[in-house]
């Protein structure tokens, strides 16, 4: 901690801009959340349900700098609470009396049979929520008894709410345009600066990695390009995070690629080429609509372990050894900026290590960064060590406070080359401790 602000007083915090990457929360989660969350479950064993949910509502708020994003807004209206809480495309609206919780989140309206059906058959997948109808809106609902609550039992039929009507919203208003989908008026448009930014580079990844194929030798080149095509989809979801068809067709690949075991790597290739070649034909007017900020209160994934992520870095890193064994020196720093992307693309994790992967991801595409406005950290072989390690200790940060032991040593990087500065970057990761 004195180490960060003593950093602070000599390098002054520069003016970040707001970007959001991935599907993930794109905020810091609050400083007190630990505390409110300890205040709730002492409210609820105090059968102070109001004030016990107050506590655990303002716990989900999460924070730009010292801003709220209002995510989750909170307001006491005599014996009830009310609260909107944002996830995405959703907004979920509830009220809290003593006795119960009820929150709902209206989807559409005017949807046609075939829909309405499969809603209804998802109830039967859903713990918590269910989906409900009348004469012209679908949407879905919880409602939970608060005579036996706590801020566990809450979590997961509010997350399920949450998440089940983000995709639901999302997977109609990308499907069916004809239908309108309902409370869209939060979702926060960006610039036509900032959109034709994230095309330029959109269009540019493409043609990067079609031109690296082609330098690639023609008598074993599978597995580079296996790493080229899941690299540049994957930078796509998490640089530019895209909705609507652009957004689900990239996710729609890395299910049934990551998913499926019986297809040869030839034949999941070509099914990858092929969704590159769709994601090349959108043009600008499609890919604009497409990018939009969100906020979002709740990750789809679980945190994943320590040791499932080393294991991961380990497993990539011998693969990029046996490339460079090889003299497929090309293919290390395709390996190397794969490591990161999938990491975040794949696994929830603590917020301290979702950063400094991110810095990883932020080295490698440090054109991108510096034309959205951010701080550039490497040109020509050239590293912004200042930048980098003050990045670094606000990752660090953002976990110490739970963990005493976290320690990432900025002095074991190496800054010779790109691929030094990665290798022992994630060498680093690996040494977190987590205890």
């Amino acid at each position: 901690m004195f180490k960060y602000i003593q950093n602070f007083f000599k390098n002054p915090t520069v003016f970040t801009p707001y970007n959001q990457f991935g599907r993930t929360i794109n905020a810091e989660i609050s400083k007190d959340e630990l505390v409110l969350f300890n205040d709730s479950l002492a409210y609820f064993e105090k059968k102070n349900v109001l004030k016990a949910y107050e506590c655990y509502l303002n716990s989900l708020i999460n924070f730009n700098g010292s801003s709220s994003n209002e995510n989750v807004v909170i307001e006491l209206k005599g014996d009830t609470l009310e609260f909107t809480l944002s996830q995405g495309i959703a907004l979920i609206k509830g009220k809290i009396s003593k006795d119960k919780f009820f929150a709902t989140c209206l989807i559409s309206k005017n949807i046609n049979v075939a829909i309405k059906r499969d809603l209804l058959e998802k109830n039967y997948q859903l713990t918590y929520a269910k989906f409900f109808m009348s004469e012209s809106e679908v949407g879905l609902k919880i409602e939970l008894d608060n005579s036996t609550m706590t801020p566990q039992k809450i979590f997961f039929p509010l997350r399920e709410i949450a998440l089940n009507s983000e995709y639901e919203k999302e997977f109609i208003r990308s499907e069916f345009e004809e239908i309108e989908v309902l409370e869209c008026d939060h979702i926060h448009s960006l610039s036509d600066e900032n959109k034709k930014i994230k095309f330029e580079f959109y269009a540019r990844w493409i043609d990067e990695a079609r031109e690296s194929i082609k330098h690639l030798p023609s008598n074993d080149n599978i597995g580079i390009s296996t790493f080229t095509y899941l690299s540049l989809l994957m930078k796509i979801d998490y640089l530019i995070a895209p909705h609507l068809k652009i957004g689900r067709e990239i996710a729609k690949e890395m299910i049934e690629y990551f998913g499926s075991n019986e297809s040869t790597i030839e034949n999941k290739n070509a099914v990858l080429l092929r969704c590159i070649d769709k994601l090349e034909a959108r043009e600008y007017k499609e890919f604009s609509a497409s990018i939009y900020n969100i906020k979002t209160t709740f990750n789809a994934m679980d945190i994943a372990t320590k040791e499932e992520i080393d294991n991961f870095i380990d497993d990539s890193l011998t693969k990029a050894k046996w490339y460079k064994n090889n003299r497929y020196l090309n293919a290390i720093e395709i390996i190397y900026n794969y490591i990161a992307l999938y990491v975040l693309y794949n696994y929830g994790m603590r917020p301290s290590m979702q950063k400094l992967f991110h810095i990883v991801v932020q080295v490698h595409n440090s054109e991108y960064f510096e034309k959205l406005g951010y701080v550039k950290l490497y040109e020509n072989e050239e590293f912004n060590t200042k930048e980098i390690a003050k990045l670094i200790e606000e990752a660090v940060l953002l976990d110490s406070l739970s963990f005493k032991d976290l320690f990432f040593d900025e002095e074991a990087l190496v800054y010779d080359t790109l691929g030094e500065f990665t290798y022992s970057f994630y060498q680093q990761i690996k040494l977190l401790s987590y205890e």
